[in-house]
């Protein structure tokens, strides 16, 4: 008796669930399945941030991660801070990423706005690099989406 209470709810629930699906795959949309080209943008050139020191002798170290807009020029257009291991360090690093050079993400050939998310380094022996599991995301250039790529 009581799964018969749970079932007739839960299928009620699966119906909605299909009608809303099959709803949503008929909204008109810029993109086909299988007609998506995409290339992320890729760093050519960076600038490593300038050192900063919270006291004489004792300078930052660790990473401070940010969301860079990335124009169709291969600018950077805009700055989000993700993550830090200091603050006092996160101007710096907003100040050498601000001058890096990309090769522009391209939708179908043509260069797109797009964002990607990258942790700077400060102290000794440590690397600039991409945050891989970042959804990277674009501007749909038909209306000015943004759309989720991963």
């Amino acid at each position: 008796m009581k799964t018969e209470k749970i079932n007739i709810p839960v299928s009620l629930l699966m119906i909605l669930l299909i009608a809303s699906l099959s709803w949503a795959g008929n909204s008109e949309s810029s993109f086909e399945p299988g007609t998506l080209s995409y290339t992320p943008p890729v760093l050519k050139q960076s600038v490593r941030p300038e050192p900063v020191s919270y006291a004489p002798g004792r300078v930052v170290e660790g990473y401070v991660t940010l969301e860079l807009k990335i124009g169709t020029s291969g600018d950077v257009e805009g700055v989000t801070v993700l993550y830090r291991t200091s603050v006092i360090a996160v101007k710096s690093a907003v100040k050498a990423v601000e001058q890096w050079e990309f090769k522009p993400a391209t939708l179908n050939g043509e260069a797109v706005t797009s964002f990607a998310a990258y942790s700077v380094p400060f102290g000794q022996n440590l690397q600039i690099f991409a945050n891989e599991n970042y959804i990277d995301r674009i501007i749909d250039p038909a209306n000015g989406d943004q759309i989720a790529m991963k």
